[in-house]
């Protein structure tokens, strides 16, 4: 799989890129963009999706050649159709049963296994990794995992998933160095499947000259941290405000820029249920004036102001790394 990212030369391999749970945000634009660098690297990229997505995801790419688009759906009026409209209308206590769910478990694996015969696919990739379970379709698996600071809702199934898939993909490719380095202190057994992709931020001591970093700046320059993350529960707002408190208590020249869903509620005046967005609302309303004046609360933005506050900034602190 590392050769299909990185060989200057065209493979002949057809790689099905499986996004049964794609998460909108974040990991969406990294698909989006992942999805055609694949395409220019092998002979063609199979990108399955649900039904529902097919129309307006996949129409982004249409034009990207050798992508080509399939749904998790059966083809109406074929066998797996019937069998799947079959297992539907049964009882919601009978669909419970752990023979129906093996049956629906196995239904979806003769789906992928139908698409990947008429494709002729020889590889698998799942693009973002979190509760999906291994598939059994006799073709090489690998699953991207991009942090491992789920929400906490999903975080023991989660775990439990990754867990699984150390055991039993081809490979798994952590988003970054920082989070190959949290899964191999996850499954020190499970190493050597692993792979991470290094990020400029994690290079930069190749680039940036020594003494350069925040910490030996002259406290009169003034610097712009950007931070672009939805007002999540595991997005941690409050540790990044409270950081942002202290270096403005040293005297550090620095502004800061929030761009994100739901950062309204950083200026709600109803206490929040959520304790880590609670923590994080009482924080940034208990500022000073100055630490008020410092933060520039955008909430969402269109992706090309995004790229402009990437531009802007001096520093981009990412919040799934």
């Amino acid at each position: 799989m590392a050769s299909l990212a990185y060989s200057p030369v065209k493979s002949q391999s057809r790689l099905m890129v499986v996004d049964e749970a794609i998460a909108m945000g974040g990991i969406e634009r990294v698909v989006l963009a992942l999805l055609p660098e694949l395409s220019r690297r092998v002979e063609r990229v199979v990108w399955v999706l649900p039904n529902h997505r097919l129309e307006g995801l996949g129409g982004r790419l249409a034009d990207v050649p050798g992508l080509e688009l399939e749904s998790f759906s059966w083809p109406r009026w074929s066998w797996g159709d019937l069998v799947s409209k079959t297992l539907k209308r049964l009882p919601k206590a009978v669909r419970g049963a752990g023979s129906i769910k093996a049956c629906e478990r196995w239904l979806e694996d003769q789906r992928l296994r139908s698409i990947g015969r008429r494709q002729q696919v020889s590889h698998v990739l799942y693009p973002a990794l979190f509760r999906q379970r291994f598939p059994r379709i006799g073709l090489p698996v690998w699953a991207v995992v991009h942090d491992v600071n789920y929400h906490p809702s999903w975080s023991q199934e989660c775990f439990k998933t990754l867990e699984a898939w150390m055991r039993k993909a081809d490979g798994i490719i952590a988003g970054s160095k920082f989070t190959e380095t949290e899964i191999r202190q996850l499954y020190p057994t499970l190493m050597g499947r692993l792979a991470g992709i290094p990020h400029a931020s994690e290079m930069a001591s190749d680039f940036i000259p020594a003494g350069d970093q925040v910490g030996s700046r002259p406290k009169e320059s003034k610097f712009c941290l950007y931070y672009p993350a939805s007002f999540n529960p595991h997005k941690g707002h409050a540790l990044l405000l409270e950081s942002f408190r202290l270096l403005l208590v040293e005297g550090f020249q620095v502004k800061l820029v929030l761009t994100g869903g739901g950062l309204e509620m950083l200026s709600s005046k109803m206490a929040l249920e959520n304790t880590a967005l609670e923590a994080a609302r009482l924080i940034y309303q208990g500022g000073n004036a100055e630490f008020q004046r410092s933060i520039d609360v955008k909430g969402l933005v269109t992706t090309e102001e995004v790229e402009t506050c990437f531009v802007e900034a001096d520093i981009v602190v990412l919040p799934s790394s």
